[in-house]
């Protein structure tokens, strides 16, 4: 028995080292995505009012990322946010992003009211004065 005992502790601390593989396939790309959270939400699920960023299509946030970055998208600021990194950063951000579930975590049922999601739809950015961020 003694000698199962380590083979066990080595199984377990390989399935969970798997398991968080499996869920963060790049943990310095959630970094980045980190500073992006107090006006997309967390993991990009987005308050109203904001554009939601999780789930959608890699390519597409990556060209609204550079857009952003070389001005070709007007914003106020966005544009200073991605200039402090370079285009393969702000495809592994997008990447990120589009890898997260899109909609909000449910209420378990008896919860705090009905199991409903809270996710703001996603298909633009708010416009402030005239301007898209």
């Amino acid at each position: 028995m003694r000698a199962i005992a380590p083979i066990i502790v080595v199984a377990a601390a390989l399935a969970a080292g798997a398991a968080h593989t499996a869920e963060d396939k790049d943990p310095q790309a959630r970094i980045w995505a980190a500073s992006c959270a107090t006006c997309h939400g967390t993991e990009g699920r987005a308050q109203a009012g904001f554009a939601t960023l999780a789930g959608q299509p890699a390519a597409a946030l990556t060209k609204q990322l550079l857009d952003f970055k070389t001005g070709r998208a007007p914003s106020t600021l966005m544009k200073q946010l991605t200039a402090g990194y370079d285009d393969e950063e702000l495809a592994r951000i997008a990447d990120y992003f589009s890898r997260q579930s899109g909609m909000a975590p449910r209420l378990p049922a008896g919860q705090g009211g009905t199991a409903r999601s809270t996710a703001a739809p996603a298909p633009s950015a708010p416009v402030v004065n005239g301007v898209k961020p």
